[in-house]
This record gives C-alpha cells, structure tokens and sequence, in this order.
C-alpha cells in the first residue's frame, strides 16, 4: 500500500500540487467584498395584495452583487473593469459580525416597507391603521454591558411599560450609574426577561444600544411580502411604494415601461440616498430598464455614471414619492 502511495504521488504530484493551488484560491477568504452589476428584482413578485390591478409595465429593485473576497475573486477584480475591490471593514460596522449585519438589514427592509405601505395609502386617500408595539434594538455597541440582541423588542424596564424611543430614555437617565435594569423583551415571537448595566458615556446615562420605535400596522385590503432570505435593506422603499401604489389603482402609471430604481422612504414621503448607486444603474441598463430612479443624492454620480458608459436610459431624480409619481404620471405611453 505504502509503495503504490509513492508511485502514484510520484506520478500525479503536479496535479495534486494544482488542485491543493485551486482550493486554496477559492476556499481561502480575504477581509474584502467583490461589488460587480447586479440584476432587477420585479417587485410584482414580492408583493402580494388581494384583487389588485395589472399593469403593462414593472417596477424593479435594483440590487449590488457580491462576492466574498476569496483570493481569486480578488485577482479577478484587478483585471475585470467593473468589479470593485472593497475592505470589509468600509461596509460593516466596527466589530460587527456578519450574522448581526445581516440581522440589522431584516430590519431595515422590514421597516421600509412598512414605510411604502404608509406613504402609498395615504397618497391613495386610503386609510392605515398603526400601533407601537416597543422599542426595537438595531445595535449594540461594546461599550454596553447586557444579553440584549438586535432584534429584541424592549417592551418594560423594571416592570415600567415603554412604548418609544422618548419613554426608555426618560426612565433610563432617571437611574443610576452601574444600576442593573431587567428588561422584558420579545425575541423570535416570546417574551423574555434580559438586563442591562447603566453606563455614564460621555456624560449622559445609556445602556450601549441603538434603537428605533417598533410599530405595526393594519391596511384594507392587506398587503403582504414575500422577499428571499439574502433580500435585505431599506433601499427598496421608494420602488416598494410606487409598486403598491400601482396594484391599487385603475390607472397603470408603469405607462408600458421597464423601471427600475432605488432609496428608501420615510413615512412623510422624502426619499433617502443609497450606496453602490452605479452598480444598481449598470444592472438596470444590462436588464433592459428604459428608465431608471434615483434619490436626488445620487442624482449628480448617476448623471455622471450614465454619460460616461453612454447608458441608453431615462432618468428620474426622486426627491419625494409625490413628486417621482407626478413624473411618472407625466411621460407618454411607453411604444413598443
């Protein structure tokens, strides 16, 4: 056994030498991200309402693909023009790991979307119905001394009740340095008992953790979402809202045309810049999008971006949902 080892090492050792070369390009992983084009998501698959209307058109995320840094990946993106080399720690929070990233990002595609809802009722005369439900955890920094996890929704320190972002740090500054709190929490759908340690940062009593108010809300007809698990983020807001919209009037504002974009939304409308805008413009001109919407942020780079590739796209600066929908309502019907 020992002599056909030998003689089969002796013969295949160039190979095998190449093989352990491959694993190692591509198992072996760098602290960086490879951001290339992404692709569109049509959002008529991702939103479902009851009897809602049809429309000619779409409406599309656009998203940034990439790839974990392994070391082929790397040397790759030093020859291929539109692949970007980014450090890890330029796109994650400091000591951030990657499951807490991905957590935060639930949230925030969670709480944008219940945004578009809002923004799209209302521009509609229709009515919605919220409620606070507590205060959601997003961060913790490592200064805090507590068993909280993002994603936690506080709902009582010491058995007094709190409902917002006011009314924790009310009862917090009202305690002492080094004070141990419990906290009722709901995390995974159960109600649980966790602490936290009182700190003096700075000058001001905290507990280390970034919050934002957790609320919920009621529509008629429901509207419900349906995004794959590696769909995250808040910048869908602007296209989720224009979407629903769309499914709850007669009119078709897609007017016949593929349209793509991206920003969040906040309640009152305005629409939020985002990152790795030339990526998402890239993507959305290779899939065939004659017009593209972009926060008014970004609106300069998109510009610039669309010139310099000679993109054969439209585009739309949003600055607010209303103002984007007149737009749109504007432009004649797309001629296929």
């Amino acid at each position: 056994m020992k002599e056909k080892l030998k003689k089969f090492l002796r013969y295949n050792y160039k190979l095998i030498f190449i093989y352990i070369i491959l694993i190692c390009l591509t198992v072996i992983k760098l602290d960086y991200q490879i951001y290339t084009p992404g692709g569109l998501l049509n959002l008529n698959n991702r939103i479902k309402i009851d009897n809602a209307y049809k429309s000619e058109g779409s409406f599309n995320l656009t998203y940034v693909r990439g790839y974990k840094g392994n070391i082929l990946f790397v040397l790759a993106s030093y020859i291929i023009p539109s692949w970007d080399l980014i450090p890890t720690k330029d796109i994650r929070i400091d000591g951030e790991s990657e499951k807490e990233n991905e957590e935060r990002n639930k949230i925030y595609l969670n709480d944008v979307n219940k945004n578009a809802v809002i923004v799209a009722f209302k521009a509609l005369g229709l009515e919605v119905n919220t409620y606070k439900k507590g205060i959601k955890v997003i961060y913790i920094y490592k200064e805090s001394d507590t068993d909280l996890k993002i994603g936690d929704v506080i709902t009582s320190i010491n058995n007094i009740k709190v409902t917002n972002t006011d009314d924790l740090t009310n009862v917090v500054s009202s305690l002492k340095e080094g004070q141990k709190i419990n906290l009722k929490v709901t995390r995974n759908n159960k109600e649980q008992n966790r602490y936290a340690i009182i700190k003096n940062i700075e000058g001001k009593l905290l507990i280390g953790i970034a919050i934002q108010n957790e609320i919920e809300i009621n529509t008629d007809p429901e509207v419900s979402f349906k995004f794959k698990k590696n769909e995250l983020g808040p910048s869908g807001g602007l296209m989720t809202a224009l979407e629903i919209y769309d499914m709850l009037t007669k009119e078709d504002i897609t007017k016949g045309y593929k349209i793509s974009g991206t920003g969040t939304i906040n309640e009152d409308g305005s629409v939020g810049e985002i990152s790795g805008i030339k990526y998402k413009l890239a993507g959305a001109d290779k899939n065939g999008s004659q017009i593209f919407i972009c926060p008014t942020n970004n609106y300069e780079e998109c510009k610039s971006e669309k010139d310099k590739n000679k993109y054969d796209i439209k585009l739309i600066e949003g600055d607010n949902f209303n103002n984007v929908l007149t737009k749109l309502k504007e432009l004649p019907h797309y001629d296929k």
